[in-house]
């Protein structure tokens, strides 16, 4: 959570120096929007594995809790191994996609576009070594004050 607000800090200070250089010197930086893109994807791929382990990932559950226990428990079943699928998929995927693009470069910044596209890879990867470590230690799934919205 820290490298995720340090981040936001950072896009925030960013923005300023655009805004400032736009209006107050009246000439922009053509690195400036592309670098608030870069750090906003890192940020908000950061800062999704706080968000799991404080049950503040959004779960519609308004028809579950209706059902009977035995397919509740067939679905949440269904769900983990969906969860697990999907953020293993995008973990190996995107370590290959992002591997793929390391000789094409950014026209504002001029650096790798890897270097924005790992984002997916690394954040996903967190993500699912922290999924399941909850899973494995039997910890209860958290879920905040909003459940079944």
């Amino acid at each position: 959570m820290i490298i995720a607000g340090t981040l936001f800090l950072f896009n925030i200070l960013n923005i300023v120096v655009a805004v400032f250089a736009r209006y107050v010197v009246r000439s922009s930086f053509i690195w400036t929007a592309e670098l608030s893109q870069m750090v906003m994807v890192w940020m908000v791929l950061f800062a999704a594995t706080p968000a799991l382990t404080h049950g503040e990932h959004m779960r519609i559950d308004l028809l579950l809790k209706y059902l009977p226990p035995k397919v509740q428990s067939v679905l949440a079943i269904l769900r983990h191994a969906l969860i697990m699928g999907i953020s293993l998929f995008m973990t190996l995927w995107g370590f290959s996609y992002a591997n793929s693009l390391w000789k094409i470069v950014t026209m504002g910044l001029r650096v790798p576009k890897s270097i924005h596209l790992f984002a997916l890879p690394i954040g996903m990867a967190l993500f699912f070594l922290v999924y399941m470590l909850l899973r494995l230690t039997g910890k209860p799934e958290l879920h905040s004050h909003k459940e079944g919205v």
